[in-house]
């Protein structure tokens, strides 16, 4: 088939050759068309792969503190591992269970993908402390340290007599006479 659209040749077309033409061309238009919203959704897709649906699940790295002293306050540190920016955090807090079962919830700062929070000396009490760490995104979905907390376990940290309960004297072991 000759070329339809090369000079001189497009005057001499019959009327039905102009119908099959248009016919063609419509094809192409379409297929054109086709490759084009292809294309856009592919581009959708890349753009859209840090959303938090498609993120890699974000996780908390913590490592609890041995032992404190009673009645001193605690500073709990993590850093946060996600795909996910800081800026699509809703909450981030330590959980910490009272000896009576009760729980406090202390917000944890946030400064890049570092968390800090301080657990009041208040809280610190023998035998130990029993806390976990959560973070909760702006789509609902939240990560807990340990993983699978409360229910899952909880960071434990041994709480010593404070040295004012210890002996008199305020040294551990001295008795009065």
């Amino acid at each position: 088939m000759t070329d339809p659209f090369s000079a001189g040749k497009r005057k001499n077309l019959t009327p039905g050759s102009r119908e099959r033409l248009r016919r063609e061309s419509s094809g192409r238009h379409w297929a054109w068309r086709a490759r084009a919203a292809v294309t856009a959704l592919l581009c959708a897709a890349v753009l859209t792969s840090t959303s938090p649906a498609t993120a890699q699940p974000a996780s908390i790295r913590h490592s609890p503190r041995p032992s404190i002293e009673a009645g001193q306050p605690l500073t709990v540190d993590a850093v946060l591992t996600s795909d996910l920016p800081p800026e699509l955090i809703a909450t981030a807090d330590v959980v910490v269970l009272a000896a009576d079962g009760g729980l406090t919830s202390i917000p944890l700062e946030i400064l890049q993908n570092r968390m800090s929070g301080k657990i009041p000396g208040v809280l610190v009490a023998p035998p130990e402390l029993a806390y976990y760490m959560r973070v909760t995104y702006v789509d609902g979905v939240t990560v807990s340290a340990p993983p699978g907390a409360p229910s899952g376990g909880l960071f434990t940290t041994a709480v010593t007599a404070d040295s004012d309960q210890a002996g008199a004297g305020g040294r551990p072991g001295w008795a009065s006479a």
